[in-house]
């Protein structure tokens, strides 16, 4: 009898081993799945939304995703390009075809993620995978940020269309790649995929290629088995070849994006030191683990790549270079694989230390559960329907080259659909009026201002479109009327009202311009 059990013991224990990694990613997958089909996107979904659409256009010279200008936009990535193909190919829109790349990256970040983890770790790999997956997916502190580029689980459905989850996806594969291929020579087939991968990544979320290059750099330094000069020069010429032939993309300028400095995107960057020590304090419980890890090239791996990681972000803070705060979420993703891989390897090689680590990290991952527990609860929780339900419409009432003056938040969804706004509210790269572009149209829409200077933004502007929703301006009944008295209303249902501008000299009444505007710091 006593056989017996141990016999099934023994069998479930080995099913577990080798399947709890697909019953885990399936699970995900199930989840994940309801998540996209319900198709409420919101934030930068609809940048990218917008990119595609341009692309789809003119896949060879597409305009400005948001703007009536012919000038670049970085997410003309190749990711970008290739969605954009797909959903010119598929007769599909910019929305449908960044739903289904939802799926295609959802499956090949799962596939990805355990590819690299069986590469590294060979024995008991789908367990080290499951657990951290579960790991990255909830071993968060309170309230982990819903920026591109974090992949927990409560922005995990977000994010999967983005071009950072195709990135971060590549970058496992890339990975993988690596580690199966350690020979003493610069460049072999192995290495040409390398460095196209990486090349694809580094273009299309160039955040993502500096934690791939770290993660090369750590590689080649513990695992590879050269010397310290091969080392130092096989991991110079894979991310110097990279960044060479990243500067040959046709759709942007790429030194451009990295050595140009933009103040809105940097301070928007700082935001993510502000919050660190809330949402990243379950770092700390590697700590501890350190003094157990098995002294080998793994854990040196690990070691050796997170350790540049903060030492990157923590100088990022001290030379106002934030945008380096981007790597908190690689700090966290691969210190929450080392702790999987710590656990496994202390729950098999048992000792009193050991066990108490063990119970230590049970005990952390619960109180993030804790903690976060009610965004948990409110993800199982997504609403159906899209953030801009009812902007069909303008897919048969405008063009895709009408300019449409609508609020802030309208003119983000506006451009998925068809024209373009004169400002989304958002840092755009090589706009050097965006500022402006931006406080005029916060101007129009604010209650207390003059019509006189509504005329002025009209005039400096001449959109062909006003777009009124009712659910996002708080608008005197006057200025309605005087906005509805420039040209006819050509669409009104619900809280949606779409008025065609008459092409007509306005009046400028009134001392007011933008110029004094600005003078008296009114906006």
């Amino acid at each position: 009898m006593l056989l017996g059990h141990l016999s099934i013991f023994q069998t479930i224990s080995k099913l577990v081993n080798k399947y709890s990694f697909l019953l885990v990613a399936t699970a995900l997958f199930i989840f994940e799945s309801f998540a996209i089909l319900k198709g409420n996107w919101q934030s930068d979904f609809w940048d990218h939304s917008s990119a595609i659409k341009a692309l789809s256009e003119n896949l060879l010279h597409p305009s400005h995703p948001y703007l009536k200008l012919n000038t670049p936009h970085p997410f003309f990535s190749p990711y970008s390009v290739a969605v954009a193909a797909f959903a010119k190919a598929a007769h599909l829109n910019s929305i449908q075809a960044l739903t289904c790349m939802a799926f295609f990256n959802l499956v090949l970040f799962l596939f990805s993620f355990y590819r690299f983890c069986q590469s590294l770790f060979k024995e008991k790999a789908s367990l080290i995978a499951a657990l951290g997956l579960i790991f990255a997916l909830f071993l968060w502190g309170n309230g982990p940020y819903g920026w591109s580029g974090f992949y927990h689980f409560m922005v995990l459905h977000s994010v999967l269309p983005y071009p950072s989850t195709f990135a971060i996806s590549l970058t496992f594969l890339t990975l993988s790649i690596l580690i199966n291929n350690f020979k003493l020579a610069y460049f072999d087939r192995p290495t040409i995929w390398i460095i196209l991968l990486s090349t694809i990544v580094f273009i299309t979320h160039p955040n993502t290629g500096i934690l791939l290059f770290i993660l090369i750099i750590g590689l080649n330094f513990s695992l590879s088995g050269y010397t310290f000069k091969f080392t130092f020069l096989r991991s110079f010429l894979l991310i110097v070849t990279t960044i060479l032939l990243s500067f040959f993309w046709p759709y942007f300028n790429m030194p451009d994006v990295l050595f140009s400095y933009n103040e809105e995107f940097n301070t928007s960057w700082e935001r993510l030191y502000h919050g660190e020590r809330r949402i990243a304090w379950p770092f700390l419980a590697l700590i501890p683990g350190i003094f157990f890890a098995p002294k080998n090239k793994i854990t040196y791996f690990f070691f050796v790549s997170v350790a540049i990681m903060v030492v990157l972000f923590v100088a990022g803070y001290f030379l106002k270079m934030y945008g380096f705060s981007r790597l908190i979420s690689g700090i966290m993703m691969f210190t929450q694989i080392l702790i999987a891989y710590l656990i496994v390897t202390f729950f098999f090689h048992k000792n009193v230390k050991r066990i108490l680590y063990i119970f230590f990290v049970s005990f952390c991952f619960l109180f993030c559960l804790l903690l976060n527990r009610k965004l948990i609860i409110e993800t199982f929780y997504i609403p159906t329907g899209h953030f801009y339900k009812g902007y069909e419409f303008l897919r048969e009432k405008i063009n895709p080259d009408d300019l449409v003056l609508s609020d802030l938040g309208s003119s983000l969804g506006i451009p998925s659909f068809n024209g373009k706004v004169i400002s989304t509210g958002k840092p755009v790269y090589w706009i050097k009026d965006s500022k402006e572009r931006r406080e005029a149209v916060k101007a129009f829409f604010t209650k207390e201002n003059p019509d006189s200077l509504r005329k002025i933004i009209i005039d400096k502007y001449n959109p062909d479109y006003i777009l009124l929703d009712s659910t996002r301006l708080d608008l005197k009944p006057s200025t309605i009327q005087w906005i509805r008295s420039l040209g006819e209303t050509i669409y009104k249902k619900k809280q949606l009202e779409l008025i065609r501008i008459k092409k007509l000299n306005l009046s400028l009444e009134g001392p007011y311009n933008l110029e004094n505007y600005y003078c008296y710091n009114i906006w």
